[in-house]
């Protein structure tokens, strides 16, 4: 993330963003649904997730390189983290992916591989799990929408 944004990145308010949101987004290991290695085509943006306690090489010095990078992105230490996804490999599905029972799940077909393998490493503080990831978007979106009016005035 350094090298993307380099060091001198500087948000209008550093600290400013409070949470962090993903949808449909790829995180590490950077595998699609069928195992293949697809990292050459994916900004390494989940770093700003914490990573899974489940996954090697988890511990302090990962969590002390992701409090740095959200510094630098402007992030606060403490930023809710969400995620929406449908088949594993999405940021924020880590919390579930790695559990016993669940590492061992694939989608029927030869052609897919369990989530042992292309489940991803980055957790979150609330995960929304969905058939089809958009169809979670448009919930949650609709969700928010009833519980705290909008504050814009189109």
């Amino acid at each position: 993330v350094e090298e993307a944004w380099g060091t001198a990145a500087s948000p209008a308010a550093p600290g400013s963003i409070d949470c962090l949101f993903a949808l449909e987004r790829l995180g590490a290991p950077y595998r699609n649904i069928r195992g293949r290695d697809i990292s050459e085509h994916t900004e390494p943006i989940d770093v700003l997730w914490p990573t899974a306690a489940e996954v090697p090489d988890a511990g302090s010095a990962t969590a002390a390189a992701m409090l740095r990078l959200r510094e630098i992105a402007g992030v606060t230490a403490d930023a809710l983290t969400l995620g929406i996804g449908d088949g594993g490999n999405e940021v924020g599905m880590g919390k579930v992916v790695h559990t016993a029972g669940v590492a061992d799940l694939a989608p029927p077909g030869a052609d897919f591989v369990a989530l042992s393998e292309n489940g991803c490493h980055r957790t979150c503080d609330h995960l929304v799990l969905s058939t089809v990831s958009n169809w979670g978007g448009a919930a949650f979106e609709m969700s928010a929408n009833l519980l705290f009016e909008p504050q814009v005035d189109y």
